[in-house]
């Protein structure tokens, strides 16, 4: 499984509106920060249930996509030191399960 993030949801809105200035497709605010909500909800349980897991960084606006955190059977490698602001705050809100184990 393939997880890309941004550093925060207004980042992911912005590009979402500049794609779609540009002819692509868009959705509502709400119903793209449920979308990201979701998403980052649920990476703790994907690194639970998914064989093979790399987690992507693609913060910076054209910039080269940084592959953060791996997880294979489980077992989590953080591949950048210090990791991500986006990724520490979810491993401190998910310090009770395997993200961080």
């Amino acid at each position: 499984m393939v997880f890309v993030a941004l550093s925060d949801f207004s980042r992911n809105l912005k590009r979402v509106i500049d794609r779609a200035r540009a002819g692509g497709h868009s959705a509502p605010a709400e119903q793209l920060r449920r979308i990201h909500q979701a998403s980052l909800a649920n990476l703790p349980r994907a690194i639970h249930e998914v064989d093979d897991l790399n987690v992507y960084d693609n913060t910076a606006p054209g910039g080269p996509i940084e592959l953060v955190l791996s997880a294979r059977n489980g077992k989590v490698t953080f591949r950048q030191s210090p990791c991500p602001g986006w990724l520490a705050r979810l491993c401190k809100l998910t310090s009770k399960s395997a993200i961080i184990s």
